[in-house]
């Protein structure tokens, strides 16, 4: 704490100063002359974090209402880039007892929504021929919510000083701004359903321009998201708008999530009507308020489900042009599409259902305190008759589990889902995937079983910033060092294996099934290890 109120206080006090930043037990420079860089638009200032070069907030396009980005006019001078930019506007979050699970950095909304398309940069050599690694960070939220900033564990500092790369992170339109479909009213509409996945074109371009300026390598970028983060990987990569902007892909528990054009277009004609708009009069809703704006729009899916029996949900839009079709939900796949493209796709143990999320209820499941009768009652409860079957089944995909967790484990969520499309990915041919499970279980309170957005921190070397949920003992920075290695390694050659990985891990392919199980000390590597797990708890 007293290191970030270190830095806000340098960036309140000296935004125009030419002082040298200087606080005892702090090695950040923030200073003219020093983190200063020319980019496309003019220059721009950051700050140097314990040699870690730092840019935030730094604008990649602009957007008016529902038109597709633009490149940022030319500024005078140099542009400070210590803070982070405000997020896209969107439902409230609030505070409970779950940000003992997944710490949250809150932060303000834009009021200006020309101003959202921002990015941050975190790099250790700004050496234009250092043709370091890129890691691209899609936040997760959906198509909705979310922002760079949403996770206290998507900073980016500690994966730019200990894997070698430079790492970029960015807010694009959401929800309503980013995907209401008003393509039939006009051409100047023409891409309005997928303007949040063109913003992150935008931002990809962007790097592809500039990031040499920072030392990265715009050859070698590789995108990595988690939950929305993931989905909307997966519609670039079926997007040729994206063509080319990206080598390698990394999706942490995705879901499928696209729509047709014809139901998006019916939305926005009831978000019209609700407005009081129409045909003739659509150009008012560039200045609608937002939040009326969000409220017709949401009331507007609402009653398109509640006709329909649909579960229509803010996603990019078929249309054709931007994506031309899902590529995951064809019944068929193209053996051209993302052949080229190696990928990692995993998913959590107990994504939705772990026994954590008690916790924020205010009743915390104590695992290791529950008696062999109490476990024998939990899973009569969740199985029925199926219990025996349900043990037998996990003891031969997780040996070295104890049988309580087998009343948490997730395979609705988004391990299906996964699995599906890395065998759609595998039968394309051409570069490799690679599957996972991350299925530690987190020491807290008796043990937490893993939950949606749990390796997060992992991922970005981040354990020590979320002390509170994990706890951190040995076992967990070694298992810290092994994702963290094996997502550089992926970065660096598109091989997650590395010298001293806990397992070797490879490919998968549909016959055999590979998936790396992340366990702390005991990963391993199982092949189609939860097949009969699935067909016991899912069959009928």
């Amino acid at each position: 704490m007293k290191r970030i109120l270190a830095i806000t206080c340098a960036l309140a006090l000296c935004i125009s100063s030419s002082v040298f930043a200087s606080y005892e037990g702090l090695d950040v420079v923030f200073q003219n002359g020093a983190a200063e860089v020319q980019v496309e638009g003019g220059m721009l200032r950051g700050y140097i974090d314990d040699g870690v070069y730092t840019y935030k907030g730094v604008p990649y396009a602009t957007a008016e209402r529902f038109q597709e980005p633009q490149k940022v006019a030319p500024w005078e001078g140099i542009k400070n880039a210590q803070i982070y930019g405000d997020m896209c506007p969107q439902a409230d979050m609030s505070a409970g007892a779950a940000e003992a699970i997944n710490p949250h950095l809150f932060w303000p909304e834009a009021k200006d929504e020309t101003k959202i398309q921002t990015l941050n940069v975190w790099t250790t050599d700004m050496d234009p021929e250092a043709k370091k690694p890129v890691m691209f960070w899609i936040h997760g939220g959906g198509f909705s919510s979310g922002a760079s900033t949403e996770q206290i564990a998507y900073d980016g500092r500690n994966m730019a000083l200990y894997g070698d790369v430079v790492v970029v992170s960015i807010n694009h339109r959401l929800n309503v701004l980013g995907f209401l479909d008003l393509s039939a009213y006009g051409e100047e509409f023409a891409h309005s359903g997928n303007l949040g996945q063109m913003d992150i074109v935008a931002a990809l371009q962007w790097v592809k321009d500039n990031i040499a300026q920072f030392g990265g390598d715009p050859e070698n970028v590789t995108v990595f998201g988690q939950s929305g983060g993931g989905r909307k990987i997966l519609m670039l990569m079926a997007s040729p708008y994206a063509q080319g902007l990206f080598a390698k892909a990394i999706c942490e528990s995705c879901g499928r999530q696209s729509v047709t054009q014809e139901a998006a277009q019916a939305v926005a004609a009831k978000t019209l009507e609700k407005l009081g708009l129409d045909a003739e009069s659509v150009a008012e809703i560039k200045t609608v308020d937002y939040d009326a704006l969000a409220d017709a729009a949401n009331a507007a899916i609402s009653e398109y489900n509640q006709e329909t029996g649909d579960r229509y949900a803010w996603s990019p839009v078929v249309d054709g042009d931007f994506l031309p079709k899902d590529i995951w939900l064809e019944d068929s796949v193209s053996s051209d599409d993302c052949m080229d493209i190696p990928m990692i796709i995993g998913s959590v143990f107990a994504e939705r259902t772990t026994n954590a999320f008690a916790y924020a209820f205010g009743a915390p499941s104590f695992l290791d305190e529950m008696t062999d009768e109490d476990v024998d009652a939990l899973l009569t409860q969740k199985y029925g008759d199926k219990k025996d079957a349900v043990i037998a089944a996990f003891q031969e995909a997780y040996p070295e589990k104890p049988i309580v967790e087998s009343a948490y484990v997730d395979l609705t969520a988004y391990r299906g889902i996964v699995l599906d499309v890395a065998n759609r990915k595998a039968a394309m041919g051409g570069a490799p995937v690679y599957n996972y499970v991350f299925s530690y279980r987190i020491p807290t309170l008796g043990g937490w079983l893993p939950w949606h957005c749990s390796e997060i921190p992992f991922v970005f070397h981040n354990l020590e910033k979320v002390k509170l949920t994990y706890g951190v003992n040995e076992e967990e920075l070694r298992l810290q060092d092994n994702i963290f290695g094996a997502w550089m390694a992926f970065a660096h050659t598109g091989d997650p294996n590395f010298d001293g990985i806990v397992v070797d891990w490879p490919a998968y392919t549909v016959e055999e099934g590979a998936a790396m199980i992340w366990d702390g000390d005991a990963s391993l590597i199982g092949y189609h290890h939860d097949a009969g797990l699935m067909d016991v708890i899912l069959g009928e």
